[in-house]
């Protein structure tokens, strides 16, 4: 999977979904759970409202959307994700809820807008097809034997937000350009029972998807040259001096030697993570505006604090920033959490406890050259 993208989806279906707390980690299905009929042989895509597969509405603009079904949008209250504008037709005459870009805040699309995310759900329609080769009806396990890989979890954390009010979901890359995350509500059997949300989402590889430079406009410490807001993947084995970086929304660090940038899809904003695996070490940074929270910072902090499933051994919380560290299993984690009065950032440490003294120091190293906003 690409990392750094922006992922500006609330996913309304969630709406529909039963209210769930945190649910402890559990078996992947697919792999407990009796093998079962492959995929079947799929109905022509026709049956599909527009004759469109869902993946294919992620090329279409918001024009595009009237064109085919009308002008009589129904936009959703508020922005999501920093910017994200939601809205479907208020008859259900289409089971989709789309969404796109609103930097500007404007609340209505002038119809040059991408389309940004696309949800289905199956309450409401009758589309069969998601993709030429996966039905819109179809289990975890049926996804697995079709070769999709991905994240499958039934742990969702209280900031968690894209797949919050889910007992269960899974996401994975249909391709370079299409990602696709599918959700099951409590009582839902994924091995078994068909996800009772779907949502494409276009994948952008650039620093902003409505095309434009997204540079933060700030600097690297120590370096005098701006920054564009992604840069290319560390090559393996990087040598020399820790390279500089400057994220989308401001935050700036130095990554460490041996470090490489993993492949991964952020669940809100903009998410830079890398790894060291001789080292065990992970090094995640996040950032996202505070409209994209379904909390404020206090009792973020609160609900981080209260987390069942890690040991906190040590907190720290004055205005505009939180710390916390402790154990979970046999890991040690560190997490310092900033805000001000428009974003939040977040860098958070994973390492195991058997190379705790020279990941310390990394951390350590780390934090000396970091910078929030």
């Amino acid at each position: 999977m690409r990392t750094n993208r922006l992922i500006p989806a609330l996913l309304l279906s969630l709406l529909l979904l039963c209210s769930c707390g945190q649910q402890e980690p559990a078996e992947d299905p697919a792999d407990s759970s009796p093998s079962q009929e492959t995929l079947s042989p799929q109905p022509d895509v026709s049956q599909n409202p527009g004759g469109l597969y869902l993946v294919d509405l992620l090329d279409m603009t918001v024009a595009d959307v009237t064109a085919l079904w009308g002008e009589d949008l129904n936009y959703m209250e508020g922005w999501y994700f920093g910017a994200s504008k939601y809205f479907n037709y208020a008859d259900y005459r289409v089971p989709y809820h789309f969404s796109f870009l609103d930097e500007a805040r404007t609340g209505t699309a002038s119809g040059s807008e991408a389309i940004s995310t696309v949800t289905y759900l199956p309450q409401q329609g009758t589309i069969v097809l998601v993709a030429p080769d996966i039905p819109a009806s179809v289990t975890y396990t049926q996804l697995k034997e079709q070769g999709l890989e991905g994240t499958f979890s039934t742990e969702i954390g209280p900031g968690d937000e894209f797949h919050q009010g889910a007992a269960a979901y899974f996401d994975c890359d249909y391709s370079d350009t299409v990602g696709l995350t599918f959700l099951w509500s409590e009582g839902l059997d994924p091995a078994q029972d068909p996800a009772d949300s779907i949502t494409a989402v276009r994948v952008d590889t650039q620093a902003s998807s409505d095309g434009s430079s997204a540079s933060s406009g700030g600097q690297t410490q120590g370096d005098t040259t701006p920054t564009d807001a992604i840069p290319d993947p560390i090559p393996e084995g990087v040598g020399g001096a820790p390279q500089g970086f400057t994220g989308v929304m401001g935050c700036r660090f130095f990554i460490p030697q041996g470090f490489t940038q993993d492949n991964i899809r952020p669940a809100v904003g903009y998410l830079y993570q890398y790894s060291d695996s001789g080292r065990g070490m992970t090094i995640s940074i996040s950032e996202c505006a505070l409209i994209a929270l379904p909390t404020t910072p206090e009792e973020d902090y609160f609900n981080a604090l209260a987390s069942s499933s890690r040991q906190v051994t040590y907190s720290f919380q004055e205005d505009g920033r939180y710390v916390l560290s402790g154990n979970t299993g046999d890991q040690i984690f560190y997490e310092a959490v900033y805000y001000n009065d428009s974003n939040r950032c977040e860098v958070s440490f994973l390492y195991p406890q058997a190379n705790a003294d020279i990941c310390n120091t990394i951390v350590e190293e780390f934090m000396a050259g970091f910078s929030a906003f």
